[in-house]
């Protein structure tokens, strides 16, 4: 039995490639619709042709660094697709920058991990915007918020804010119904992970590998986990922070 039913209307944004393209199949895989957002218009529409679904599909293309246009954003997918069942925040930066570099360069990367993934909870959880009880919001976070690496100290304060946004919205929402929850990925085989090798090199591959006791993961991975969260097999999963990793938080 599938876990949603065609009625089910999800917005997740970072739709165009790796977890949040996942996303967006494992939640057409099992029977809802999506809302997808992300700034690539072609690469929005590649997502959709390809999808296991595209009837099922709706495009928006958006720049959410513009943190100012989310709000609207969101109520126009909503009246143009319905109300929501949840919202996936997976669009995001990884950036490595040294503490001595920092300046005004973590300024972006904290608009896309953090700012806009509030302003799409707060879109989100308009009374008007979502369906209420029984509905849910997963932040895409990083086990990078509570386990270090060399220049991630931006990344990682990005993401545990996201962390404590996460419990707050949870103790805020609940009495409405509405679950918030984050899903903490080590590092999955994504278009990131080509970006890190482009930089250092093959050998960086086999460095990550080496810290996953179960060998890293793919996107695939992540989209079966925020599945499971939203769906109503988790009606009593609120304010977690859920770390899928292989293992790597254990050495």
């Amino acid at each position: 039995m599938s876990l949603f039913s065609s009625e089910d209307i999800f917005l997740v944004s970072g739709a165009s490639r790796s977890i949040g393209k996942s996303i967006v199949y494992k939640l057409l895989e099992e029977g809802a619709k999506v809302a997808a957002i992300a700034r690539s218009a072609e690469g929005l529409e590649q997502m959709k042709n390809e999808s296991p679904a595209p009837e099922n599909v709706f495009v928006y293309p958006a720049d959410l660094t513009d943190t100012a246009s989310i709000v609207p954003l969101v109520k126009r997918v909503v009246a143009e697709c319905g109300r929501l069942k949840g919202m996936v925040h997976c669009a995001g930066i990884l950036q490595t920058i040294s503490f001595g570099s920092l300046k005004n360069r973590d300024k972006e990367l904290f608009e896309l991990n953090f700012h806009a993934g509030a302003e799409l909870a707060r879109g989100f959880s308009d009374r008007k915007a979502c369906v209420g009880k029984g509905s849910g919001v997963v932040f895409i976070s990083s086990i990078a918020s509570e386990k270090a690496f060399p220049g991630g100290a931006v990344y990682a304060a990005s993401k545990g804010a996201v962390n404590s946004l996460t419990l707050s919205l949870a103790g805020e929402l609940a009495p409405r119904g509405i679950r918030v929850n984050a899903v903490l990925p080590g590092f999955v085989k994504t278009d990131m992970l080509d970006e890190m090798v482009q930089l250092h090199g093959e050998e960086i591959l086999a460095k990550l590998d080496a810290q996953y006791p179960l060998g890293m993961g793919e996107p695939e991975d992540v989209a079966e986990t925020v599945a499971f969260v939203l769906s109503d097999k988790a009606k009593w999963m609120t304010g977690s922070l859920i770390k899928i990793d292989g293992g790597g938080t254990l050495v």
